[in-house]
């Protein structure tokens, strides 16, 4: 369990971009920016900093990854917390499947003490199936002003809500598409802290990082989770590409398999013979792979295809 615990003086907080690279091969990276603690509007002081802070996480962000970038926005504001300057500098650590740049400043906020519990930090499903995205509070907070936020790093949506309850109903006008009908809280257990997300009918494009998003008038605070939705794909898939100089290319083919199988090829003795570098394309469905293998058209062999998942195994024969 991924735990966090809110300080009942001094909050250590966070103002950091989040980066994951969402699709495989893809140029563009997704970021998510986070601001944990408050400033003071009223304090140009500390709206000095706030915006220096940001101003250093983006240069920083775009040296790094200097391809086009999309960002998605999610302010967490405490009342009455102020940002006092902090010679921290700007540091780089692992997390999830991409990278935080992370400045850390001092609020003399003041607040009750909670535990913040997550889900593992990588949660495994296979598609079609439902999963609970675990994230609760404890104690209990009050349901006054209570809002439960899911959001998700997006790429290309126009919105990264994937759940919303607000003001003690669903608000989910600006739900991600891909996700409506099929996310829904515990409305029961909200009162005991229960803020878990239950996801129904899985698919592999749900394949990324959830960040769930927790606000009362006394608490702020988000935990982040991974979700991999894992795929068994098609069997392989043989044919000739060509022959040449009584030379053929031989094409094996598989595709809708999250994550990537391994694809060999194997003589008439099951020994893995040496092949062209497989090729990797990730589609919406699953990554599919393509390996060629060169042989000797006379050769009057049986070739084997296999690919190979963890525990699964497929195979395709073909003579020639």
């Amino acid at each position: 369990m991924t735990e966090a615990t809110a300080l009942s003086a001094m909050e250590k907080t966070t103002v950091g971009i989040y980066v994951t690279r969402e699709m495989p091969g893809n140029d563009f990276c997704d970021v998510a920016i986070i601001i944990e603690g408050g400033v003071v509007l009223q304090d140009l002081d500390n709206v000095a900093i706030a915006t220096a802070m940001l101003f250093v996480l983006f240069y920083s962000l775009n040296m790094k990854y200097p391809s086009q970038l999309h960002y998605t926005f999610e302010v967490i504001q405490k009342p009455s917390a102020v940002c006092s300057l902090s010679s921290d500098p700007v540091k780089s650590r692992a997390e999830g499947s991409g990278e935080a740049l992370v400045y850390h400043a001092e609020t003399s906020d003041l607040q009750p003490q909670f535990r913040f519990v997550g889900s593992d930090n990588h949660v495994v499903v296979w598609a079609g199936d439902d999963v609970v995205l675990s994230c609760s509070v404890d104690p209990p907070v009050s349901m006054e002003d209570l809002s439960v936020e899911w959001v998700t790093f997006t790429l290309g949506e126009r919105s990264n809500k994937v759940h919303t309850f607000r003001q003690g109903k669903v608000q989910n006008h600006r739900q991600i598409l891909a996700y409506q009908d099929r996310t829904a809280l515990f409305h029961a257990e909200l009162e005991k802290g229960n803020m878990s997300l239950r996801l129904s009918r899985t698919r592999v494009l749900d394949s990324r990082d959830y960040i769930c998003i927790v606000t009362t008038k006394t608490l702020r605070h988000h935990t982040i989770t991974k979700l991999t939705v894992r795929a068994v794909g098609s069997k392989p898939n043989i044919s000739v590409d060509a022959c040449d100089n009584a030379t053929c290319r031989l094409v094996c083919e598989v595709s809708g398999w999250n994550p990537a199988p391994d694809v060999d090829w194997l003589d008439g003795q099951q020994r893995v013979v040496s092949a062209e570098k497989p090729v990797v394309h990730w589609e919406p469905d699953g990554y599919r792979v393509v390996r060629h293998l060169l042989v000797d058209e006379l050769s009057n062999s049986t070739y084997t295809c296999r690919v190979t998942d963890k525990d699964y195994l497929e195979e395709t024969h073909f003579h020639i």
